[in-house]
Order: structure tokens, then C-alpha cells, then sequence
């Protein structure tokens, strides 16, 4: 089973998650059931085989999964499809119609992260760049607010935002800090918040 980095592109957000990617079918049976546990940024990519001239139904389980788990479904571009979430282990069948895709993550990762039916899923930072347009990386300011996450966690190196172009481009943006920066970014959109289940205060300018 190879790893790669893939980017989940959501509305306001685009995360980068170590993927591990099954290529056997023994790898596919096992899934993450061979795992005591994984980090929330850590999941496993299925390709689902596909025939277009007939309904492709295809069971999953998490009958011996010690940990709960988000399965997401993903068309042919990959975009995502349907969420199942927070499903608990000793589930014996949950039914996968039409996938040619299927990643778990990590339960509730989904609710945390607002990851949702028509965000994308990159495996390659150019087709990434290409699509999401003229963006720069900035890591995410590390603060113990990140709900359910360590601050000495990898969790916090993978957490990755995007600057708006008008901010990096802007004149005084090289004498901005790195948290003024994102504090503009939380500013600059509505409901913008990860951080906590409170509303940030927003400028009114």
C-alpha cells in the first residue's frame, strides 16, 4: 500500500491529508481495520471498479474497526458525492451506489473540517492549483483553540490555508505578520471559523 498527499478543496478551506492508497484487494478488505487508530489528518482511498451500463452497489463495513470513521463518496472528477458520518464500528453493511471513488477519514472529520457534497478532491497539487486559481500556502497560526487537536501534533503541520490573492498581492503584506494575515482572512468571510463553534467577531469595514 503506497501514501500519498492528497488536498480536499472545500468552499473556504483546502486540507492536505496523508492518504494511504489501497491497491489490493486484500488492502481493501482490511481498510483501516488494521489501524488502532489515525490522526485527523490521515485517511485511505478505494477505487471502486465501475460498469456504466448497470447500478454499481458495492457494501463497506466497519465490523472490526476500533475507531469511528467518515466514509465519503466520490464521482469520476472526484467530487464528492455523499458524506456517511461518524459511523461507529460493528456496522456490518453500508451501501455504496454509483462510487468510483470512496475515502475514510478519521470520524467527524467531516463535521470539523466542513467537508460536503461538492468539494473536490486533488491528488496533484498542479491540477489543485489549476482549478482553485492563483493561491498561496500559508500553514494554519498553531493556537490550542483547534478543537480536538494537540498542539504538539503532526495535526497542525498539515492544516493548510490559502491567502486570497488581494491579500498576498496587497502592498503592506511584507510587513504583515503571519496571524494578521489570517486574522484578515477570518474577517474577509462569513462564517469562517474553525476554530470553535462561536462566531468570530467580524469587521464591519
Amino acid at each position: 500500500m503506497r501514501k500519498e498527499k492528497i488536498i480536499v478543496s472545500s468552499e473556504l478551506n483546502d486540507y492536505v491529508f496523508d492518504a494511504y492508497i489501497v491497491e489490493t484487494e486484500d488492502e481493501a478488505v482490511t481498510g483501516l481495520s488494521g489501524l488502532d487508530d489515525i490522526n485527523r489528518f490521515t485517511c485511505m482511498v478505494f477505487t471502486i471498479p465501475f460498469n456504466p451500463n448497470k447500478e454499481n452497489l458495492c457494501i463497506f463495513n466497519t465490523n472490526k474497526m476500533k475507531f469511528n470513521i467518515d466514509i465519503v463518496e466520490l464521482n469520476e472528477d472526484q467530487e464528492i458525492t455523499k458524506v456517511h458520518h461518524n459511523i461507529p464500528p460493528g456496522i456490518a453493511a453500508i451501501p455504496i451506489i454509483n462510487a468510483h471513488y470512496v475515502i475514510e477519514f478519521k470520524g467527524n472529520t467531516c463535521n470539523k473540517l466542513s467537508i460536503e457534497e461538492g468539494d473536490k478532491v486533488f491528488t496533484d497539487d498542479i491540477e489543485h492549483r489549476r482549478a482553485v486559481g492563483d493561491h498561496s500556502y500559508s500553514e494554519l497560526y498553531k493556537t490550542a483553540e483547534f478543537e480536538d487537536i494537540d498542539a504538539e501534533t503532526p495535526d497542525y503541520d498539515n492544516n493548510l490555508i490559502y491567502l486570497d490573492k488581494t491579500i498576498r498581492e496587497s502592498k503592506p503584506y511584507k510587513n504583515i505578520s503571519r496571524l494578521s494575515i489570517i486574522e484578515n482572512l477570518f474577517n474577509s468571510h462569513e462564517n469562517f471559523d474553525i476554530h470553535s463553534n462561536e462566531p468570530e467577531p467580524r469587521s464591519t469595514n
